[in-house]
């Protein structure tokens, strides 16, 4: 997805939160709390952050106030059955290990211990949207957030879903 600058004032970030948690109470564990599953960037290294899994966190504060760069997932992990999405959609991808390691592929893809979402920031009176992977896990690479540009079958309904709190 190509990046969306909107006007604070513009974008519902309210409404964006609690329809996120609601698909996130669906997905993590009983005990966790849903903020939990809403990263931030660290500034030092960039690295993802979390907080504590059992306690609630204010991210509409986190990015207006504090200005943290958070990362809010849109769809589950990758692991060979379809993923479930923030939009109520299952989605059907290609499974990593299917893919022929001897080749490279240009194309989307998603692994078992990545999950799609929105990256976002503000910067001059806007919010910065961007679509990113979010991994963790991975021995040599440790957790990770990167953007992604072509998310192939999910870029219309991850457009559609974060537009769709932009009013204009």
């Amino acid at each position: 997805m190509q990046e969306i600058r909107v006007k604070v004032k513009d974008f519902d970030l309210e409404s964006f939160i609690n329809e996120t948690f609601n698909f996130l109470k669906t997905v993590v564990d009983g005990d966790t709390d849903p903020s939990y599953a809403v990263a931030w960037l660290r500034e030092d290294d960039g690295k993802p952050d979390y907080g504590l899994e059992d306690q609630s966190r204010d991210h509409q504060e986190e990015l207006l106030e504090e200005r943290k760069i958070l990362f809010f997932p849109f769809s589950t992990s990758n692991t060979g059955v379809p993923i479930t999405c923030v939009d109520g959609e299952e989605y059907e991808l290609v499974e990593l290990f299917e893919q022929d390691p001897d080749e490279e592929y240009e194309e989307f893809r998603l692994g078992d211990q990545e999950v799609l979402g929105y990256l976002i920031k503000v910067e001059g009176g806007e919010f910065v949207i961007n679509s990113a992977i979010h991994g963790g896990g991975d021995l040599m690479l440790g957790s990770y957030i990167r953007i992604v540009y072509d998310c192939d079958i999910l870029e219309e309904p991850l457009r559609e879903f974060i537009t769709h709190y932009i009013s204009e």
